[in-house]
């Protein structure tokens, strides 16, 4: 369903369990993906963005 979007640059999901976020964030489509947490950003990580 995250994937049905035109536009993705970020997404942001939330769950108790680190084996599931892990599988989901494999299958989003977007530049950025935060698991319980919104906008945090490592200055040197890379950034790229999809769609």
């Amino acid at each position: 369903m995250a994937n049905d979007t035109v536009y993705m640059i970020g997404f942001r999901g939330l769950d108790e369990d680190l084996k599931c976020a892990h599988r989901m964030t494999r299958g989003i489509k977007a530049g950025t993906v935060w698991v319980n947490t919104y906008s945090y950003l490592d200055n040197v990580a890379p950034f790229g963005g999809t769609k």
